[in-house]
């Protein structure tokens, strides 16, 4: 019912015309809709939290997958945005509770969530920052699923925590997934910060792979630039790629394991815009992730 009146509103931004006006009342119509959609759902992830709380960590972990599948199939529809997945099976492998993984993706704005929505795979937790446990909704329906959150100021605390889901990981089999960036970065160009350590820390630690999954640039259907602001309807491309493994890695190698990792998702970033806007590609990527050889010297070689 809430998805059909939804739908009846949104549909005279569908009709009309493409004017400066149109654009910023689709931009204001549709932010309300995605915060309607947020709220609705955060409410229902409450609600099966209280639910799924005294039953144990495995469903509260299962919590975040129904969830963020509830919100694509309402609202995403609604919100005029359609994702293409390409190599979803590689992200699939680690849905069954069996194999772990730290999830790794780029962080464009807040509507990273319609993405996430599509592909979030079950038995897996968010690592987010401490501030978003303090949002209304949001942030207690992420604490009843078992999302983990950091401390950045507080670096001991950071270290427990990195310890604590480490061992979860390897008890449980679950997947966590982390925005590597630590923030939004929305460009017009396909671009990434650099990444910050915590997911390579842990994906080491737990001797698991890393699983980069790319959300293409959408700044040209949404972003919140003060002077070029607006949210319009479309089609965005999602692709999983290669894990990278970190079996026979310490410590000692997470700089090398940042750079290369990096360089992967970047490359690949922009291939994806290049294959939308049929302009020209990117150089050949020509790195392997580095391994450690017999001799326990870190490897990095080319193609």
């Amino acid at each position: 019912m809430i998805t059909k009146i939804l739908g009846l509103i949104s549909i005279p931004l569908i009709v009309l015309p493409k004017s400066r006006y149109s654009i910023k009342m689709k931009l204001v119509i549709h932010t309300l809709l995605y915060t309607t959609g947020l709220a609705v759902n955060s409410i229902i992830g409450l609600l099966c939290g209280l639910i799924a709380y005294p039953l144990g960590t495995q469903y509260r972990q299962q919590l975040s997958h129904f969830v963020a599948r509830s919100f694509y199939y309402t609202f995403t529809p609604v919100l005029g945005w359609n994702f293409v997945v390409k190599d979803e099976e590689k992200l699939l492998e680690y849905s069954n509770n069996k194999k772990s993984s730290i999830i790794i993706s780029n962080h464009q704005t807040m509507l990273d969530i319609l993405f996430l929505s599509r592909i979030f795979p079950n038995y897996t937790t968010m690592m987010a920052k401490q501030e978003l446990k303090k949002i209304p909704l949001l942030g207690w329906w992420m604490s009843l699923s078992k999302s983990v959150f950091i401390n950045r100021s507080d670096r001991t605390g950071a270290i427990s925590s990195f310890n604590r889901i480490a061992n979860e990981i390897k008890d449980n089999g679950i997947n966590v997934w982390i925005f590597p960036e630590g923030t939004r970065s929305s460009t017009k160009e396909p671009s990434l910060l650099p990444f910050k350590k915590g997911a390579f820390h842990l994906a080491i630690q737990a001797q698991i792979p890393l699983v980069p999954v790319l959300c293409e640039n959408y700044y040209h259907l949404a972003n919140f630039d003060k002077k070029d602001m607006k949210f319009e309807r479309g089609t965005v491309q999602i692709k999983v790629l290669d894990p990278i493994p970190t079996k026979g890695l310490t410590s000692q190698d997470v700089q090398q394991l940042i750079d290369y990792t990096h360089s992967y998702m970047l490359y690949h970033l922009k291939l994806l815009s290049a294959e939308s806007s049929n302009s020209e590609p990117p150089a050949p990527f020509t790195l392997q992730p580095p391994s450690r050889s017999d001799d326990d010297d870190l490897v990095v070689v080319e193609k």
